[in-house]
């Protein structure tokens, strides 16, 4: 029983905030406020179905782009001039197998 009341009197600080966080929180739950839900569902109703329009639009003018004239490439003389400097990778042994794998 010492040894209780000794925490008690150490801890007081602790106890006290414990307790006044508990009446503020019971306060705000009973405060009769509602509180509204951050994501709300939508109705069937076409005229609110809002979520995606931006979506719809971007996406009408990504395929908008999507029909490019490509007769510039066969046209252009500095874009035909240019040529292909890449390297062919030879092919190399397989390293030692995995001494993980089971």
């Amino acid at each position: 029983m010492d040894k209780l009341k000794e925490q008690l009197k150490k801890n007081k600080v602790s106890i006290i905030i414990l307790i006044v966080l508990i009446i503020v929180f019971w306060w705000f739950k009973s405060s009769g406020t509602k509180v509204e839900p951050l994501i709300t569902a939508l109705q069937n109703d076409p005229s609110k179905q809002v979520l995606g329009g931006e979506l719809l639009v971007e996406l009408q003018r990504l395929k908008s782009l999507s029909q490019l004239n490509v007769n510039f490439f066969d046209e252009n003389q500095t874009f035909n001039s240019l040529k292909d400097i890449s390297v062919a990778v030879s092919p190399r042994p397989i390293g030692r197998d995995n001494p993980f794998v089971q």
